[in-house]
């Protein structure tokens, strides 16, 4: 039951393949017999080779070779962002399309071993520390790609904060404490979309606000979805992110440099 499935494309764990792909083999009537564990696994192991047609473009992740697991699954928690001020992060998961990642659940990746090693911090001195794998996916995945080769870098995380601040104009900092509170909310971490729409709900002027947000955020205007249709990139260097309501599969790749 331990044995795990090698391809160059995925590394999953048998019995699970079986059991998402041949659930006939799990529903209480089925024997247990060796002819018919290998029938269940032969199907599985059909099924996740046409799932591998779905993958048109190669996607890279670097991890340290000390945490390299071949299947990471879904997170069961929500990510507080590190390079992303709190109040520009609840506004992109607020306005995100429903159709793209969410980023706070989302793993990310690069269009090249090289560029992956890159944005993992790796160096020429490091580059044995950590393991360039590709990325491929068992089941259902939203992919998206940004111009920037990181989203610390996008317009908005200097544009939003400042309109938010024209909005409220230069006498609220000298407002009193509890009727600064309405629009507090937005500058906490992870914050959920309905949250955002109670917070804009109470704040005076609310719907210009709206609306100013919306005018102004580029994010995921600028953004590509990426979907099994897509043929190239339009960013050769930029951001991948991806929200693999499955988990997703690291396999290693061999013989990659850093310049």
């Amino acid at each position: 039951m331990g044995k795990i499935l090698r391809r160059k494309w995925a590394l999953y764990p048998i019995e699970d393949l079986v059991r998402r792909n041949c659930p006939e083999m799990y529903d209480g009537t089925a024997q247990t017999s060796k002819d018919k564990w290998q029938l269940g696994y032969h199907q599985a192991h059909v099924n996740i080779l046409k799932l591998k047609e779905k993958i048109m473009l190669p996607l890279y992740r670097a991890v340290r070779s000390a945490e390299m697991s071949g299947f990471v699954a879904y997170p069961t928690s929500r990510r507080v962002p590190r390079n992303v001020p709190y109040v520009v992060d609840n506004l992109w998961e607020w306005l995100r399309p429903k159709e793209f990642p969410s980023r706070r659940v989302a793993a990310y990746a690069s269009p090249s071993p090289e560029l992956a090693l890159a944005c993992a911090g790796a160096t020429a001195a490091t580059r044995n520390e950590f393991a360039v794998t590709t990325v491929t996916f068992p089941g259902q995945v939203k992919i998206a790609q940004l111009r920037q080769k990181d989203a610390r870098d996008h317009p908005d995380l200097k544009e939003l904060p400042r309109a938010i601040l024209e909005f409220l104009g230069n006498n609220w900092v000298s407002q009193a404490y509890r009727s600064r509170l309405d629009i507090a909310p937005l500058f906490l971490p992870v914050i959920s979309s309905d949250e955002v729409a109670e917070t804009m709900n109470r704040i005076p002027g609310g719907d210009e606000l709206r609306e100013t947000i919306g005018i102004v955020s580029r994010f995921w205007k600028d953004a590509r979805l990426l979907t099994a249709s897509v043929e190239h990139l339009d960013f050769l260097e930029g951001e991948i992110f991806f929200e693999a309501l499955d988990g997703y599969c690291l396999t290693p790749v061999s013989d990659i440099q850093t310049t």
